[in-house]
């Protein structure tokens, strides 16, 4: 039996979860298994990353084309899955993947990026909860939890009596720059309604400034037809380019109020810049050191403090923060102890 590989249900698109199961596949030097990717995802994952295929048998495209059907093909094929009983440690990454039954010698660990299920649609409280007993003796399988933010640490626990260890996702700081202080405020998102791409827009039609969106989704098209002219959609950027935007904004927005982690958000910080983060999600934000929190609708109230209330922002005590709490050396120690079985 090999020793250790990392593997994330579904790529189709580079979001924040598959980096963090790239980090820890480099970490680990261990392979990385992806059960449903597109080719334009794969070419975007480093070189250095030793990438394989979970699922086969149907490709990526016609999968990514029906949610229904992707998740009832992954819950048969996770399983039983001969590819990940061949590990004596596994790294989980995505809630799909909790299928997965174990043999009794293996060492699983299971990364939540998450604490929804995906098969339950928003609202739908009683079907939750019977997930949640349906699901119960899988939640019992694995070694150890980690979560990616204390607010999800917290709703395992609630909900489902986990015990998990709060691991942040990982920045390699030394590569965000504070590089000037631009005419433009800044995020950095799937443009889809669930991140409120389209309220962000509409909230800068009476804002006299500008907004600068980085991200595609399936809401550009229509947003790109409507948005006001201080609103700029530059649909999916390069990481250099998104390194260069972060440098440059005056400020960055993390509008979705719904964020259990939010990787732009703490790539700012690490760029030296403060945030405006609506109320909801996992923040960042510490008022008056690195930022402003703000009730969802009082967007503009919150640029008219920003820009009034005479703060000086301390660059380096800014990045310091993200460097403590987002570190990559931070990181490597906690995934490290996390696969050990000891």
């Amino acid at each position: 039996m090999a020793d250790t590989a990392v593997f994330h249900q579904t790529a189709l698109e580079r979001g924040g979860g598959l980096r963090v199961a790239e980090e820890i596949s480099k970490i680990l030097d261990a392979p990385l298994y992806i059960g449903i990717a597109t080719e334009n995802v794969l070419r975007r994952i480093p070189d250095n990353i030793e990438v394989r295929p979970l699922l086969t048998g149907l490709p990526a495209e016609i999968l990514g084309k029906n949610i229904h059907f992707r998740r009832l093909y992954s819950i048969m094929k996770y399983r039983r899955s001969n590819i990940m009983s061949e590990f004596k440690t596994i790294i989980l990454s995505g809630s799909l993947l909790q299928w997965y039954v174990p043999n009794p010698d293996q060492h699983v660990v299971v990364y939540r990026h998450s604490i929804k299920y995906p098969y339950v649609p928003e609202g739908f409280e009683p079907l939750r909860s019977a997930f949640e007993v349906f699901m119960w003796p899988y939640h019992q399988y694995p070694n150890k939890y980690l979560s990616n933010s204390d607010r999800t640490k917290r709703h395992l626990k609630n909900r489902l009596n986990i015990n998990s260890e709060v691991v942040y996702p990982p920045i390699v700081t030394k590569d965000y720059q504070h590089i000037a202080d631009g005419d433009f405020f800044l995020t950095v998102t799937r443009v889809t309604k669930g991140k409120c791409v389209d309220h962000l827009v509409e909230s800068f039609r009476s804002i006299d400034e500008r907004l600068v969106i980085a991200g595609d989704g399936d809401l550009r098209s229509k947003l790109e037809e409507r948005s006001p002219d201080n609103v700029e959609l530059l649909g999916y950027v390069s990481e250099e380019k998104k390194r260069e935007l972060l440098g440059r904004c005056r400020c960055f927005i993390n509008h979705s109020g719904a964020e259990l982690f939010g990787i732009a958000a703490a790539e700012a910080l690490a760029s030296g810049k403060p945030i405006l983060m609506a109320k909801g999600g996992y923040n960042h934000v510490q008022d008056g050191m690195n930022g402003f929190t703000y009730q969802h609708e009082n967007l503009g109230p919150a640029i008219r403090k920003f820009q009034s209330d005479g703060v000086e922002w301390d660059r380096r005590r800014i990045k310091e923060f993200a460097e403590e709490r987002y570190g990559i050396e931070r990181f490597k120690n906690q995934i490290k102890s996390a696969v050990d079985p000891k």
